[in-house]
């Protein structure tokens, strides 16, 4: 195995041929746990979901699958939006530089807060699933004249 520079910036490296001593190394500096993402293949996953659908559809990245501020950055470009579940997601898509109306607001249990935060912003999509959500975001959106833009999920029983 060739010697690595346990120095290298870590996007230098072949993370699947890491010798141990990196491994180490890497622990000391930036201490434990230390989670390592490899964002070229999250974007061969984005690529690959889309060439299945036939490019008919548009891809957005889940925020809860995985909010490391660097990764959701290396997304931008690779998908078409972010889908959220809670205001701190909305705050970190943001913060990631994502525009509002690029994300879809999922979930039950969306707050007051969170709701207003997302039609404040300007989120793309509130998907509301109780007549509670709805009659929040018409009350919320006409507080502050914004328009929100619903979904509303019907679950058939």
């Amino acid at each position: 195995m060739a010697e690595q520079n346990v120095d290298a910036p870590l996007g230098a490296l072949d993370w699947h041929v890491i010798d141990p001593a990196r491994w180490h190394a890497l622990a000391e500096a930036h201490g434990t746990p230390l989670y390592l993402f490899d964002a070229d293949a999250v974007a061969r996953r984005v690529r690959q979901v889309r060439e299945a659908l036939g490019g008919e559809a548009g891809v957005y990245y889940a925020v809860k699958a995985n909010p490391n501020l660097a990764l959701l950055r290396s997304m931008r470009g690779v998908v078409d939006g972010v889908d959220i579940s809670s205001g701190g997601e909305l705050a970190q898509a943001l913060l990631a530089g994502y525009d509002a109306a690029d994300m879809s607001f999922a979930g039950p249990g969306k707050t007051e807060d969170e709701l207003h935060a997302a039609i404040a912003a300007g989120t793309g999509c509130i998907s509301v699933e109780s007549v509670r959500e709805i009659e929040a975001c018409a009350s919320i959106a006409a507080r502050i004249g914004r328009r929100a833009q619903i979904l509303l999920r019907v679950n058939p029983t």
